[in-house]
């Protein structure tokens, strides 16, 4: 059996990303996720459970990859993400959608403006003109070249080495976790099973 070729991220890590974790950590975890993915709804609390667990050790980068033919509000939501980022507050929007999943029309997604206590003039100023939904096609873009076709599509890189897929689509669509590793010592990571 062949052993899969290593991905690489066509996007290089670069300070537009949103991260969390200090930046020359030896481990990265990228995800391209959706905000109405019920899959990503899943991997939301797991990701946090890393963070806590690993947050010294390892950059957590979030990057959009809305699947609007099946989720017709991730798009919107990433956008919502994005502008909350233009106010320093982007994870607090990022946890709020997920939180709320079920729920990211657009009046929703104000509330949560809201919530984040984002100046509300400009946040509905740069959704009615879609300031950031360029933003957004540029991350499904660099997921897509880097090998993406679902989310939650997971990638990880130690520092200096390879970027291996940690989440692969399975039978029906669906996302297989694989099992992550974060250690301190010198060896790669395993490539992912087939």
């Amino acid at each position: 059996m062949q052993r899969p070729q290593p991905f690489t991220l066509t996007v290089p890590f670069n300070h537009t990303d949103h991260f969390l974790g200090p930046a020359a950590a030896k481990v990265t975890v990228v995800e391209y996720g959706d905000f109405e993915c019920p899959s990503c709804g899943q991997a939301y609390p797991a990701v946090k459970m890393l963070l806590k667990r690993f947050g010294g050790r390892m950059r957590f980068v979030f990057r959009h990859f809305p699947l609007v033919e099946v989720h017709p509000h991730a798009e919107l939501a990433a956008e919502a993400a994005e502008a909350a980022s233009a106010q320093h507050k982007f994870w607090q929007m990022h946890d709020l959608l997920f939180e709320h999943q079920q729920h990211l029309k657009a009046n929703n997604l104000r509330q949560y403006a809201l919530q984040a206590e984002l100046d509300l003039d400009r946040y509905d100023y740069e959704m009615k003109e879609h300031l950031y939904l360029q933003r957004v096609h540029e991350h499904i873009d660099g997921g897509a070249k880097s090998g993406v076709r679902s989310t939650p599509g997971f990638r990880q890189r130690r520092r200096g080495g390879r970027v291996l897929r940690i989440g692969t689509p399975a039978q029906g669509g669906r996302s297989r976790a694989q099992e992550v590793r974060i250690t301190t010592s010198p060896q790669a990571a395993p490539a992912p099973s087939p």
